[in-house]
């Protein structure tokens, strides 16, 4: 089906879907950059080196320069991936300095449009009148849209028993506490071995990402193909 003349064609089975509440998003860092401007991965890893005011010939800074200069495949993305800036970081920097350069650089300004995120959490409320809806972003666009929703951290989702339960919003990949200074509810994955933590090792994200494949129609927004 077409909403709009020229727009795109979504596939009847995705509506059906959608009106049973049989579909789960999952919001990536373009919802934010939508119409709140925040900065996309490489954007944030950036604008954190200049926070912390990394020396240009660490590694760290080196790395993000060549991520920002690589050439985009189409399909495909970049080659660098942006993860492995945090995780240099991390060699030089402590984790709670690195995390309050994330905030400062992540906290929005007064006033700042959330029309993307009232528009998703619509999208992602169900016919028994819940959202569902399943973010990798760390910051809190989500909630200031709707304030009253419950909230779910990496810890959370470690002790969770049924994905069908979750009633909310979901930071799979960690949040920043109400004054962006630090983050809270356990993990928060950023870097790369941070990914590698919980994907490959511990792999309570796997699993929960697993589970939700398999009983519920996935739909990704505002990410990049790399």
């Amino acid at each position: 089906m077409r909403f709009f003349k020229d727009g795109p064609v979504f596939p009847d089975e995705l509506l059906a879907a959608r009106d049973e509440g049989n579909v789960l998003f999952f919001c990536g860092a373009g919802v934010s950059r939508a119409q709140a401007n925040l900065p996309d991965f490489i954007g944030l890893a950036r604008n954190v080196l200049r926070e912390l005011r990394a020396l240009p010939e660490s590694p760290a800074y080196k790395l993000a320069e060549a991520v920002g200069r690589q050439e985009q495949i189409a399909g495909v993305g970049g080659l660098l991936p942006a993860d492995r800036v945090f995780g240099l970081l991390e060699r030089d920097f402590p984790i709670r300095a690195i995390e309050a350069a994330v905030g400062a650089v992540l906290k929005p300004a007064e006033g700042v449009d959330i029309e993307a995120h009232r528009i998703m959490l619509d999208l992602s409320t169900g016919p028994d009148r819940k959202a569902r809806l399943v973010t990798t972003n760390v910051d809190l666009l989500f909630e200031k849209a709707k304030p009253k929703l419950q909230v779910y951290t990496p810890a959370d989702l470690r002790a969770l028993n049924d994905i069908a339960a979750i009633e909310g919003i979901v930071h799979l990949h960690g949040m920043l506490d109400q004054s962006y200074a630090h983050s809270v509810g356990g993990d928060r994955v950023l870097s790369s071995g941070e990914f590698g933590q919980a994907y490959l090792a511990d792999v309570w994200a796997r699993d929960f990402i697993r589970t939700a494949f398999e009983k519920y129609t996935i739909v990704f927004v505002g990410y990049g193909a790399d």
